[in-house]
């Protein structure tokens, strides 16, 4: 939430790592000029981004909760599944948007604010999560601007 509302008074000059999730409460408040892009290619295998898909499932670890599969069932419904895609004012799209009866609970505004128009291309041109190969450089140059930046 402080990255969201330092980015709502310009105190951010970019956020390299951030995406719909990052900018949609911002967004939602009027704050447009912010976007969760993703550029056409890259350097990971080809494509220009990196999407985190949330999945959520029941573990067997040790053993299974007695309630996971409740849950999992509760958080499929239409209305659930909107309460996930706008918990705490930080938007996300969920898998569930699929369904018109869960879509259409999403205003114009929300869809604005998660940038669903652009949703289908940002994943097709971002890979999976995968762990940085070179994070301790990048952490290197990343202080290292920070640093000359004052």
């Amino acid at each position: 939430m402080q990255l969201n509302q330092a980015m709502s008074r310009g105190e951010i000059d970019a956020y390299i790592t951030g995406g719909t999730y990052t900018v949609s409460a911002a967004r939602l408040e009027g704050v447009s000029q912010l976007y969760a892009v993703c550029p056409e290619s890259g350097p990971a295998d080809g494509f220009g981004g990196v999407n985190w898909i949330e999945v959520n499932s029941a573990v067997n670890n040790p053993s299974l909760h007695p309630n996971a599969l409740d849950f999992l069932e509760y958080i499929l419904q239409p209305e659930s599944a909107y309460i996930v895609g706008t918990a705490g004012g930080l938007l996300q799209p969920v898998a569930q948007m699929g369904q018109p009866e869960v879509f259409d609970k999403f205003t114009a505004d929300e869809l604005d604010a998660i940038q669903y128009e652009t949703l289908d291309y940002r994943i097709s041109h971002a890979v999976e999560y995968d762990i940085v190969p070179g994070e301790d450089r990048l952490m290197k140059i990343y202080g290292a601007a920070i640093r000359d930046r004052g």
